[in-house]
């Protein structure tokens, strides 16, 4: 049997262990565009604040595809994929038959089409090659700009002034985390960034880059003319799926798949970043691009390739970070959308902290958590669950509600919500 796998990451790799752990003949080949080892993604920003180190990014040793027999195609790029001949094709031409193909390209950052956003000092902050970019830009960079208010933005931020550049963040949103978290928690994270020396504009964005080779300038359409010298894009990401047109393989946000990960061409399956799952809060088909759905999407599908029938239940859209030493956690629907649902809440001003909890028929669909967020997988183990939450509703926002006070909601399923994968989840979150 001939596996092929796009991608180099959480959900490549972890598809190509699955499947060398029920064939250990199968030939398995790897392609990656980057032309770097696997790492982990979740620590580039604690790699450019200083908090970790090049070696620590590494998410398998050296001689990991020798170890598993994988072939390994780095700094390849697959421009075509064509089912009727199962085989993908090379940006250099050459072309790769295949009887099983897992596609986990992950996604790109989004660049805004805005005038002179081409020129050189505009970057993204996904990769390693962003990355030492970003740091090569800022040897002569005085004031950077970063466009976008989300996670990604916000970990640039602080990267930016941890290496002693001036920062001002720009959102169109009206507060910071718009799409993880609510105005509350946003305020909150403004305060400390402004607190921390970083400038944020909201209700603005960027109309003009302006400079000659290098930016020098941003004009926003709020008349405000802003210097600087490196822009980094954290505005999210969209599914790499451009190289499948014209395949057949079904698109929408990303590449749609069932409960098995399979898309409408049996020989093909999707996982990571790029695929589009049943989110477990919503029931929508959604794109929830986190590292650890990524990892169990790949264990999954790699799992069907080889034979073994395994179901993926679905994704659960989450957010960790840290900024400035003040943690958030978001979990499911954070901003209801109607009046069906039920908002509790809590803040804290001396501690620094604010829990929410979103309710919707006595279930919890949704978290906010800024400050304390050691509990986060209880509720998580909830939320999963679907439980009904009204015998301890009035302990839910208590500081220490934690594994005791659910224990008999999760009695007839303890192998699933174990204490111990709770705080495997929660790790997860904040790598």
């Amino acid at each position: 049997m001939r596996y092929l796998i796009i991608g180099n990451s959480a959900a490549g790799l972890n598809g190509a262990e699955a499947i060398r752990e029920l064939d250990t003949d199968g030939e398995v080949t790897i392609v990656s565009e980057e032309d770097y080892p696997p790492y982990s993604r979740c620590l580039i920003p604690y790699f450019m604040e200083g908090k970790v180190s090049e070696d620590d990014m590494l998410y398998r040793p050296s001689d990991y595809y020798q170890a598993h027999s994988f072939r390994i195609m780095l700094g390849r790029r697959v421009v075509k994929v064509d089912t009727s001949k199962m085989e993908a094709q090379l940006e250099d031409g050459e072309r790769l038959m295949y009887d099983r193909l897992l596609l986990a390209t992950g996604g790109s950052p989004k660049i805004p089409d805005t005038t002179g956003m081409d020129k050189e000092g505009v970057l993204g902050f996904r990769t390693t090659r962003d990355l030492h970019a970003i740091l090569r830009a800022l040897k002569d960079t005085r004031n950077a700009a970063v466009l976008g208010g989300g996670c990604i933005g916000l970990m640039a931020a602080c990267g930016l002034r941890a290496k002693g550049a001036e920062v001002l963040v720009v959102i169109r949103s009206p507060h910071l985390l718009s799409q993880v978290a609510d105005a509350e928690a946003g305020e909150m994270f403004r305060r400390r960034f402004e607190e921390n020396g970083v400038r944020v504009i909201s209700g603005a964005s960027v109309d003009e880059v302006r400079g000659d080779a290098r930016v020098a300038q941003i004009h926003l359409d709020n008349g405000e003319q802003l210097e600087c010298q490196l822009i980094v894009v954290g505005k999210g990401v969209a599914p790499n799926v451009t190289f499948l047109e014209g395949s057949g393989v079904a698109v929408n946000r990303g590449v749609v798949v069932d409960e098995n990960l399979q898309t409408n061409i049996p020989e093909i399956y999707a996982a990571g970043d790029v695929a589009e799952t049943t989110d477990v809060v919503t029931g929508e088909k959604a794109v929830n691009a986190i590292w650890p759905c990524a990892a169990e999407q790949g264990r999954i599908a790699g799992a069907n390739m080889a034979g073994q029938a395994r179901t993926y239940v679905g994704s659960m859209r989450m957010n960790s970070a840290e900024f400035f030493g003040l943690p958030l956690i978001s979990i499911g629907v954070t901003k209801p959308p109607s009046d069906e649902y039920q908002v509790l809440s809590r803040r804290q001003e001396t501690r620094n902290t604010y829990r929410k909890v979103v309710l919707k028929q006595n279930k919890i669909v949704g978290l906010v958590m800024v400050g304390e967020i050691e509990n986060a997988g209880v509720y998580r183990a909830l939320i999963q669950k679907k439980a009904d939450i009204s015998s301890v509703k009035d302990r839910l926002l208590d500081r220490n509600f934690g594994y005791p006070d659910i224990l008999p909601l999760v009695a007839g399923d303890r192998q699933r919500f174990s204490e111990p994968e709770w705080r495997h989840s929660l790790i997860s979150y904040r790598r």
